[in-house]
């Protein structure tokens, strides 16, 4: 396979972007032409020599393929033009399939569905969920692949679809770096969009608990997204203007929280979350709520590199925040995991096995 292309909502921050870009780099490396379409204009990751963005430009206010046809036929005669044989589509919602479907009309390519949510979550109606579940139906009648990231995603599926699908992790992206060794700063730290999903809100009342006692410490949140007024908000009622930080989205953000004291998660929902994984990755002590589709459960050793607790518990948050922090048995065993994530998620191992699936798909 010589050229493939990935379709996502845009390019700008997320999980499913970094994974893409992770992916693509990979490929190019490997002599891969790869294609990016988007269907809204926003990118925030850099572009390199082989990698290639298209802007579908499908209207916000109405992602029906009626409405937006004209601009679904002019990506399919441009994915033909450029001789596209796969398209790997990140989404848990409908319309992109959508596209892919009526796109694939036009001319073939493979199709491979790769599930970057907690499906019975995302999306958050129960409608849209449903209009998802039926495009599923029709992308395995029309040959599609499917790629969930653990067994809980892909078992809320039908058997016909379990059964041609496959578990692949996320891999790790290049340049993160090595478990740092020596005092670790009094900040704990998280990373995410500022929306309903993150339940930042649970992670600030837990710290603003955990300040009162320990008052040296800061609590460093990485994102943007409109939950951030919100989140301003709580952090005056809590009086913890000089203690809680939200920190704009960075490319680099590795080289500024690898001397962290603790990475947290606060999720209500994940599939499987990326800078997660990456902190695991850099030998922080890590805390996660043990959430659907409970992804954190297969790299958290509960009690060992980190805890889990409870979605929405903010005392045993608070309680795991006191009891990771102060046992230095965590940062011991956060360090030996390192390596042995390093080697599972390496994006030569993961990379393959995507390219792998597709060649198996007709």
């Amino acid at each position: 396979m010589r050229k493939i292309a990935f379709m996502v909502k845009t390019f700008e921050g997320g999980g499913a972007q970094r994974v893409i870009h992770t992916l693509a780099r990979y490929y190019v490396e490997q002599g891969i032409e790869v294609h990016i379409f988007t269907m809204y204009h926003a990118e925030s990751y850099p572009v390199f020599p082989g990698l290639f963005f298209w802007n579908i430009g499908i209207d916000r206010a109405d992602t029906s393929v009626e409405h937006n046809y004209e601009k679904i036929v002019w990506a399919a005669d441009h994915a033909q033009k450029m001789g596209i044989e796969a398209f790997i589509i990140c989404s848990t919602s409908a319309p992109m399939y959508e596209y892919a479907l009526e796109m694939k009309k036009k001319f073939s390519f493979k199709i491979l569905a790769a599930m970057t949510n907690a499906p019975e979550r995302s999306p958050v109606t129960e409608e849209a969920r449903k209009r998802r579940d039926e495009v599923f139906d029709v992308l395995y009648s029309e040959g599609a692949g499917f790629l969930f990231q653990n067994a809980y995603e892909r078992d809320y599926f039908p058997e016909t679809i379990r059964e041609k699908s496959i578990l692949v992790d996320n891999p790790l992206m290049d340049g993160i770096p090595a478990s740092y060794v020596g005092e670790r700063e009094k900040i704990v730290v998280s990373a995410g969009r500022f929306d309903e999903q993150k339940n930042f809100e649970l992670l600030i009342r837990a710290f603003a608990k955990f300040h009162k006692i320990h008052n040296e410490y800061q609590l460093h949140i990485y994102g943007r997204g409109h939950m951030e007024k919100v989140y301003k908000e709580l952090i005056g009622e809590c009086n913890m203007e000089n203690a809680i930080y939200l920190k704009p989205f960075t490319i680099d953000i590795h080289s500024r929280i690898r001397n962290a004291a603790v990475f947290v998660q606060s999720s209500n929902y994940e599939g499987v979350s990326n800078m997660l994984l990456e902190a695991i990755a850099m030998g922080l002590p890590v805390i996660s709520t043990d959430c659907p589709a409970y992804g954190a459960r297969e790299f958290i050793k509960d009690g060992k590199n980190g805890c889990l607790v409870p979605v929405e518990n903010e005392e045993r948050l608070y309680e795991a925040l006191e009891r990771v922090i102060f046992t230095d048995a965590y940062q011991i065993e956060a360090g030996k995991e390192s390596a042995t994530i390093r080697e599972r998620l390496s994006v030569e191992n993961i990379g393959q096995q995507y390219l792998d699936y597709l060649e198996s798909l007709q």
